[in-house]
This record gives structure tokens, C-alpha cells and sequence, in this order.
């Protein structure tokens, strides 16, 4: 029994949970009735707007005439007020300024591609750029809209499928003038087509009619079908007209009446009474008289002249007045702060008021023109972003957005940097690519975009493997392993620009630690022995002096034994360093290996065959040779130099009446001073250090390609430039011009090219 109640139960519920799902699926969508009942009042009639009850504000009279002088009211607003020029350039140049972005779909697959193209196509190859069409579109505050046209043209880019497609050529600016008649076509409650009318390139006058597709259109507030807009200065239009009868006012009273009016009077009047012919001219010089440098007239006897001025000359109030009325009109787009001064007010505090209220304006004339770029609905002359995608990808579920973030620091850079420290620290705050490049353009340095940003990390993560110490075994096999020579600590070492693969076994880091501590310890080394060398002279000078000519001193003998000793030490060293380099890059590079078979028939390993005992020696002898030719040259032009100085310091001394021991400390200490050691081995560290590299890859053998490197050097000219990657086979003419250091190298003698040795694996040398 209770069993058939419970059964009686579940079997309720069962039909009422059905009931229910019945219910659900018979209930309908309330359907919306579609399509426009009401008006929208603006009075679009066959493309004439009329929603201006000014007749001076309507057609040609506000626009212009197409092809003529003439200037419509807008156009001579904005070309003769210097109120309203002022505030079109505050709001341009902010968004002429801004920083152009394109951010990516994430709801489409090729999103990233999409974007990138955008970016390509509106920044590299539109005419004129995103910049100046903004400007264009700004300056379209003044007559109220801003016209473009789209000018299509094939192009090629890697991210367009089959690598070609179409870009817009140009936003072709259409002036304001040209569509004042009947010029706004609507068709189902949106614009159609614009009508222009203007002379053409030969100067006959015709009609075009541009199809909103084609269009790329900025209205400020617009209502309804007025396409037109408003012009931002609408509202001071009457005021900028008393300001241009004020300015005439004033010119007049500046000439009529800030002169004074000439008058001629008599104290005498027997003495000095007048004919009628001389009254007659005396009352055409009044009236012709003008105070200018040149002026100068004879009076008859017992006559003056004197000037009278109205008690109403200083027409100071007038221009009172003019600047107020030009303080209202930078009000409209609230660039008022531009004012501040011009009436005797500065007040910073107010300023920094008005700077916030102005970013607002601004902000708000960027949401139209990205309204503008990206789309609104289904406005057809709008979507620029938008037409460039489907051009070339097809319709998409979503699209690319252009941003324009205006540049406008709040902290001074300082402030900014701790700040944003503190808030990334505390975990509030994450870095962006645009936050980065608003602290770079604060400290002056380029903006950087996420691509660039992306290849710094990863150059930032090679210099610290580069930085890694590396103990490779000895290039040939025999030698043990050499640890780099340390002269000192190594500072950091950033790269120029992304390692190549055959770059990786460079161990770039002591090799910058070496190059740049060379001409340290060649001046380490070869200081006391000049100073012993000209400690040794001095006998000879002072004798060479006494008879007051220091003629003799430039031809004295110099004891440069020793200074030739030192000389092929640092040399020597600087050999074998690059030697001992290219051993351990060469091991670490490639395996060398050769396929072949052992006697069971499995694949053996033979290393690359070594060079003969002929030419290992020869590779030596060549070496040798260079070094000791760079030698002798070195210790020639340093001698020279110290007799050049000698002399130099003989002659001063013997001006001035000093002695002969004063020509040799005075010549040491101008050594030192002027860093000409280091400069005598910054012109041969590069050259030897690579004479070692190349001995290396002649006596370990197997190498059959050279490669050149700039990569170490951060400071590389134009022509080591163009030569970085160049490749050559190994002992060949072309090995021997991209043997660094280059003849025409802009960077003389602080050039650090160098070649990679690069072997083929299962060459045979």
C-alpha cells in the first residue's frame, strides 16, 4: 500500500516536470516591429541640409566656392582668427601626436596577422599617414565634418594571403566646399552617396557623386542626417565678428587718431599774417602732413605747428575687450589656459585646472575619429579598419581596433619611475608595451612596439649565456682546457642585435673583457720604460738646447730596445689570445664527424685531417711575419711621436726659461695625460687579435668557410655594417678583404669585427 503511494507520487511529479516542459518550449520571442516610424526633424531634402538659420552659415557662403578665392565663413574663421588657429592646434597636435596602436581580435584565429597588416597598411603605406589624416579630421571642427576618399590599389605584404592584396593608396582629402549644394544623398535612412561639384584638373567645372562606401566621413555633432555636423565654433561665430570689427576699430584709431592731428598757429598776427595763397598751401601741408624719419618742412616767418590729440587716442580698452572675447572662443574647445598671461593672470594652479578639462575635450574628439577608423554599426562611410580586412581576409567575426593614446605625462619622469616601480612591486599594476613607451618618451628614448620589445628579451637572455663562462677541451684534441684570461672583472655586455646560430659559440663576454682591458695594459707596460727611455735622453737634450735651438732635439737617438720588447710581448699576447679563442670555438662548434665504415661495417667517426707539418708551418711563418712588420711599426711611430713632443716641449721650455729636465717630466706626464699609450694600442689590438684567430683556424684545420662578425662591436659603422654575415671559402681573396680590421672602417682603430671559422660536418681539410 504505501509502495503504490509512493509510486503514485514520483509519477506526479513526473507530469507536473513535464507540464512544465511543455510550458517552456510553447513560449514565443516577443518579435520588435523593424524599420523608422518617426522624423528626425533635420530637413534633409535631396541632399540640401537646412538646420542653419544663419544664410550667412549655408552653402557657398559657409563653405566657399570650389576653385576660387573666395572664403567661405569657416575657412576665414579659422585663416584670419588667431583664437580659433590657437585652439585647433592645441586639440590637432595632442592627436596628431598621439601614439598610433592597432590591437588584435582574440576571437579570430588569424587576429594577430589581421592587426599587423592594419598597422602596415595605415602607418607605411596610406599617403598621408594616420597622423596627418587626424589633423585633417581635427581641422573639421571649425566647418563642422571632414571628408575623405578611399583610393584603392594592389599591393604585397607577408601577412596578405598568396603574399598580395589591396591597401588604400591615399585618404584622399575632399574640401568642405565642394559639397555646399545638394550634396547629401540618403537612400532606407542612411547616406547614399555624397555630391560634389568644383572645376576638375582642366579646369571644367563638373559633378561627382562618391559612394559612402568609399567615403570616410567626421561630423561633429551630428544629429539625425545632418552630415554636415556643427562647427565646435558655432556658438562664438557672432562674437568672432565683433572681434574682427573691433580689430578695424582699432587700426583706425591708431591712425587717425594716435598720431595727433597737425595745426599751424600764429602768436603775432601783424607780423605773421598770411596771403590767400599762402593760407591755401599751408592748409594742404596740415592735410597732407604724416610724422615718418624723412619728414621736414619750413614754416613762414612767425608760424608753428603743433599736434593735437583727442582725449580718446588710447583705444586700450578695445583690445581689452578683443582679448576677452578671444579668451570665449578658446573656451568652446576648453583650451583656455592658452590665454593665461595675455591679461595679466597666470595663475599655475588654474592652468592645471584647465589642462584636465582640455584632456577631457580632447578625449572626447578621439572616441570619434576611432569611431571614424574602426566603424559605427553599419554606417558605410565609416570602418576604414574594418573595409581593409574584408578587402583581403573577408568578413570576420570580429576586427582589429585602432587605438590613439594621447600622450600626456602626469609625473615628472622621477616621480613616474618610483611610482611605477612601487606599483609593480605591490602587484597592482602590469606593463604594457604603451605604458613602456610613455616613461621612454618621457627620458627621450624611441617608443618600442611588442615585436621589439619581445626581441630585446631575447637578446637580453643570450647576453647572459654569452656572459656564462665556457671551459671547452682544446681545439686540435691535444691542448688541455684553457680557462679565458681574466684582466680584471668583465663589465655587462649587451648585444647589438640578435645572435646568428654560427655567433652562439662566441664567448662574447671575455672577449669584450680582453679587447677593452688591451690598451690598459699596454699603457701599464709601456710607461716606465719611456719614462726611462726619456729619463736616459735628457743629458743629451739639455746639452742639445744650450746653444737656445732646439733643433737637435728632434734628431736625437732614442734607446727603444726595451720598448720594442714590450711592443712584441703585447703583440705575442694578444696572438694567442685569438688563437686560443678560435680552438675552443671550434670545438664547441661542430663535431666534424665523417661517416664511414669500421671493419664490423658500422658507421666510425673521423675527425677532419690536420694540416702538414708544411703548412702548419707556413700558417706560423705568416703570422710572424704580421706581427713583427705591425711591431717595427708601432715602435717607429711611437718614437716619432716622443721626438715630436720632445721638441714641441723644448721650444716652450726654452721660451719660457725653464730647463732640460722640465722637456722630459713635462713630456711624460703630456703621455699620459692625453691617453696616447692606449691610442697606440688601439691601433693594433684589433688587427694582431685577429691574425691569431686566423693562425688558429689554419693550424687546427678543417675549416672551409669564413664568416665576418660585427656583433661585438656596438658602436658598427655603415661599412662593417653591410659586410656583417658576408661568407667567403676559407684562404681565399675574399677571405683576406673580410679579414677584419676593414681599410674603410669608419671606427678606425676602435673597430671589433671578427670572422667565425665555420667546418662543413665530414669536411676533410
Amino acid at each position: 500500500m504505501g509502495s503504490s503511494r509512493n509510486n503514485s507520487a514520483k509519477r506526479r511529479v513526473r507530469l507536473a516536470a513535464a507540464a512544465v516542459a511543455a510550458t517552456a518550449v510553447a513560449v514565443s520571442p516577443v518579435v520588435p516591429s523593424v524599420g523608422e516610424v518617426g522624423l528626425d526633424g533635420i530637413g534633409n531634402f535631396a541632399g540640401d541640409i537646412h538646420a542653419e538659420n544663419n544664410t550667412k552659415l549655408l552653402y557657398d557662403a559657409a563653405y566657399g566656392s570650389p576653385g576660387s578665392r573666395s572664403w567661405g565663413e569657416w575657412e576665414k574663421l579659422l585663416r584670419t582668427n588667431p583664437f580659433v588657429e590657437m585652439g585647433v592646434d592645441f586639440v590637432s597636435g595632442h592627436i596628431r601626436d598621439a601614439r598610433v596602436g592597432v590591437k588584435a581580435s582574440e576571437k579570430v584565429a588569424d587576429g594577430q596577422k589581421h592587426a599587423d597588416f592594419v598597422k602596415w597598411a595605415l602607418t607605411e603605406a596610406m599617403d598621408p599617414g594616420v597622423a596627418a589624416v587626424n589633423q585633417q579630421m581635427v581641422e573639421g571642427l571649425v566647418p563642422g565634418f571632414s571628408l575623405h576618399e578611399l583610393v584603392w590599389e594592389t599591393a604585397k605584404h607577408e601577412t596578405l594571403p598568396g603574399g598580395s592584396g589591396y591597401v588604400i593608396k591615399k585618404l584622399a582629402d575632399r574640401l568642405t566646399s565642394t559639397v555646399a549644394h545638394n550634396a547629401w544623398h540618403v537612400t532606407g535612412g542612411d547616406l547614399a552617396f555624397v555630391r560634389q561639384q568644383g572645376p576638375d584638373e582642366s579646369g571644367y567645372w563638373r559633378t561627382a557623386e562618391i559612394p559612402a562606401n568609399k567615403l570616410s566621413l567626421f561630423s561633429w555633432k551630428r544629429r539625425g542626417n545632418n552630415f554636415a555636423g556643427y562647427s565646435a565654433w558655432r556658438s562664438v561665430w557672432y562674437i568672432a565678428k565683433i572681434q574682427e570689427q573691433l580689430l578695424k576699430l582699432s587700426g583706425i584709431a591708431l591712425v587717425r587718431e594716435g598720431a595727433g592731428i597737425p595745426t599751424a598757429f600764429s602768436d603775432t598776427d601783424r607780423a605773421a599774417k598770411l596771403t590767400d595763397g599762402q593760407r591755401r598751401k599751408l592748409q594742404r601741408l596740415l592735410e597732407n602732413l604724416v610724422f615718418h624719419e624723412n619728414a621736414a618742412v619750413v614754416m613762414p616767418h612767425g608760424w608753428k605747428i603743433e599736434w593735437v590729440y583727442s582725449p580718446g587716442a588710447n583705444k586700450g580698452h578695445v583690445i581689452d575687450a578683443w582679448l576677452a572675447f578671444g579668451k570665449v572662443i578658446l573656451q568652446v574647445v576648453q583650451a583656455q589656459q592658452l590665454a593665461l598671461g595675455l591679461d595679466g593672470t597666470g595663475n599655475r594652479a588654474v592652468g592645471e585646472v584647465h589642462d584636465a578639462q582640455s584632456f577631457a575635450f580632447i578625449q572626447g574628439v578621439v572616441v570619434e575619429l576611432e569611431a571614424v577608423w574602426n566603424g559605427v554599426g553599419n554606417r558605410p562611410y565609416t570602418g576604414i579598419v574594418k573595409k581593409l580586412v574584408d578587402a583581403n581576409f573577408g568578413p570576420q567575426l570580429e576586427y582589429p581596433k585602432l587605438t590613439l593614446t594621447l600622450k600626456r605625462p602626469q609625473l615628472q619622469p622621477g616621480a613616474r619611475l618610483d611610482a611605477l616601480k612601487k606599483a609593480v612591486d605591490a602587484g597592482a599594476f602590469t606593463i604594457t608595451a604603451d605604458d613602456e613607451n610613455v616613461v621612454r618618451e618621457d627620458l627621450g628614448f624611441a617608443p618600442i612596439d611588442e615585436k621589439d620589445r619581445d626581441a630585446a628579451r631575447e637578446l637580453e637572455v643570450q647576453r647572459k649565456a654569452a656572459m656564462a663562462p665556457k671551459f671547452p677541451p682544446g681545439g686540435d684534441g691535444d691542448d688541455p682546457p684553457v680557462p679565458p684570461k681574466k684582466f680584471g672583472a668583465n663589465p655587462p655586455f649587451a648585444l647589438r642585435r640578435p645572435l646568428r646560430e654560427s655567433e652562439k659559440v662566441l664567448d662574447l663576454s671575455a672577449m669584450k673583457g680582453e679587447l677593452d682591458i688591451a690598451p690598459v695594459r699596454f699603457e701599464t707596460l709601456v710607461r716606465p720604460i719611456v719614462a726611462e727611455m726619456l729619463v736616459q735622453a735628457a743629458p743629451a737634450i739639455t746639452a742639445a738646447m744650450a746653444d737656445g735651438s732646439p733643433d737637435e732635439v728632434a734628431t736625437l737617438p732614442l734607446q727603444t730596445g726595451r720598448l720594442g720588447v714590450a711592443i712584441r710581448t703585447f703583440l705575442t699576447d694578444l696572438r694567442e689570445t685569438g688563437n686560443r679563442q678560435v680552438r675552443r670555438e671550434l670545438s664547441a662548434g661542430t663535431t666534424d664527424a665523417l661517416g664511414e665504415k669500421r671493419a664490423d661495417g658500422t658507421p666510425g667517426v673521423k675527425l677532419a685531417k690536420k694540416p702538414t707539418p708544411e703548412q702548419a708551418a707556413a700558417a706560423k711563418a705568416d703570422a710572424d711575419a704580421l706581427v713583427e712588420a705591425q711591431a717595427k711599426a708601432l715602435e717607429r711611430r711611437m718614437a716619432n711621436r716622443l721626438r715630436s713632443e720632445l721638441e714641441r716641449e723644448a721650444i716652450d721650455v726654452l721660451r719660457t726659461g725653464g730647463t732640460g729636465s722640465e722637456v722630459v717630466s713635462r713630456t711624460v706626464v703630456k703621455q699620459l695625460d692625453t691617453g696616447a699609450f692606449k691610442s697606440d694600442a688601439g691601433t693594433v689590438t684589433t688587427r694582431i687579435w685577429n691574425v691569431g684567430r686566423d693562425e688558429a683556424a689554419r693550424l687546427v684545420g678543417g675549416v672551409d668557410t669564413v664568416e665576418r662578425s660585427a656583433v661585438l662591436d656596438d658602436g658598427t659603422c655603415e661599412v662593417c655594417e653591410r659586410m656583417d654575415g658576408e661568407t667567403a671559402p676559407f684562404g681565399s681573396a675574399e677571405h683576406d678583404r673580410l679579414t677584419p680590421p676593414e681599410r674603410n672602417c669608419k671606427g678606425g682603430d676602435r673597430c671589433r669585427c671578427l670572422n667565425l671559422y665555420r667546418r662543413t660536418e665530414g669536411s676533410e681539410a
